[in-house]
């Protein structure tokens, strides 16, 4: 939903999805996984000035996990709230600054704060973007991670570290645009399966994910556009 004021914007969006896995023994239900993951958002853009934009919001999310085996059942509930701010300047011709700031309250794993910094810069009537970010990020675990089949109490919060740079062209009759993107990203505490026989997951160290990303957009008319990506990636685990 969004609705328009004078001196501000306001959005309100909300997503729900559901998972449910049984498994019958003589026609009863032997074994069941039940999962629910509930979100909603509210959303404020406000624009200062014509060269100043400013957005803030609060987004919460609930996680519900009921699920049996042979030998017990389990029942866990977990929610997170994150308040977020975003400020963009284009005070200076051509010039795009953005600057993001997350902090995130976990019932389980406390509070955390992300950021990210983004810059852009247009090159004349040349067509061409220059665009460069640098930001952090944070996963905590999930409940399947935590508690399900193959879960564990002990696994930790990702961490992360990401920049990237790249050029994009737009054409003169803007139906051409094509962007290429080097990126790198560091994670830490990475979340994975660990050894037999019971696989549980687990902390595995750190990973470095580094690569080249190409896009290309053709736009044949206001009702059909064609879209293609290419994605190199490589990855070292620690």
């Amino acid at each position: 939903l969004e609705k328009k004021f004078p001196l501000y914007t306001l959005s309100i969006s909300g997503s729900t999805a559901k998972a449910r896995r049984y498994q019958l023994k003589n026609d009863k239900k032997f074994r069941w996984y039940i999962a629910d993951l509930n979100i909603g958002k509210i959303n404020f853009n406000v624009p200062i000035s014509k060269f100043e934009n400013i957005t803030f919001g609060i987004e919460t999310e609930r996680s519900h996990i009921d699920t049996q085996d042979e030998y017990n059942a389990y029942d866990f509930k977990v929610s997170s709230t994150s308040n977020y701010f975003s400020y963009t300047n284009n005070y200076f011709k051509n010039l795009y600054i953005d600057n993001s700031l997350r902090v995130n309250k976990h019932d389980t794993f406390g509070s955390s704060a992300t950021y990210r910094i983004a810059t852009s810069y247009i090159i004349g009537d040349s067509g061409l973007r220059i665009h460069s970010s640098y930001g952090t990020g944070y996963r905590a675990p999930t409940l399947d991670e935590l508690y399900g089949s193959y879960g564990s109490t002990s696994v930790k919060e990702e961490n992360s570290r990401s920049r990237d740079i790249g050029v994009e062209f737009t054409s003169i009759n803007q139906k051409f645009i094509t962007d290429i993107t080097f990126f790198s990203t560091q994670i830490e505490n990475l979340i994975g399966y660990g050894p037999a026989p019971g696989y549980k997951f687990e902390n595995q160290g750190s990973a470095h994910n580094k690569g080249i990303e190409f896009a290309l957009k053709y736009i044949v008319n206001k009702n059909l556009s064609i879209n293609s990506n290419y994605n190199f990636l490589t990855t070292n685990n620690n």
